[in-house]
């Protein structure tokens, strides 16, 4: 969960979210860019929503690639060292807001990640 937010994550350690970097803020942790996706996405006057983030911790915040960056599409992962990934599955802020497409948007995606879940616990119990 991202601290102060009610938002679930599913966290990916040493895994890089490839693409769809739609903005980049320096934090301090995989947790503090998770609160910043919820934040950004509670913003009324934002028009992106953010489903993912990575973020990048090879050196100093604010160098190189060093950033949480937020994204807009959960895209394909690749193994990185130095990185930390997380997908949004659910705010309950969020679904306060009100908003009808935000609503169907947060159901596709944590329908999509029931789905994931489930058929890699199906997996393991009958491998």
């Amino acid at each position: 969960m991202a601290p102060n937010t009610n938002g679930w994550f599913i966290r990916r350690c040493k895994v890089n979210y490839y693409g769809s970097d739609f903005s980049r803020s320096t934090t301090q942790s995989l947790a503090e860019c998770m609160a910043l996706c919820v934040k950004n996405n509670l913003d009324p006057s934002s028009a992106t929503f953010f489903y993912a983030v990575t973020w990048v911790y090879g050196g100093p915040q604010g160098t190189y690639a060093n950033y949480c960056w937020l994204k807009d599409k959960v895209p394909a992962t690749i193994s990185y060292d130095m990185m930390e990934s997380a997908m949004l599955v659910l705010s309950t802020q969020l679904l306060r807001r009100g908003s009808e497409t935000l609503l169907m948007r947060m159901h596709s995606l944590t329908s999509k990640t029931w789905l994931l879940t489930n058929n890699r616990a199906k997996d393991r119990v009958e491998g």
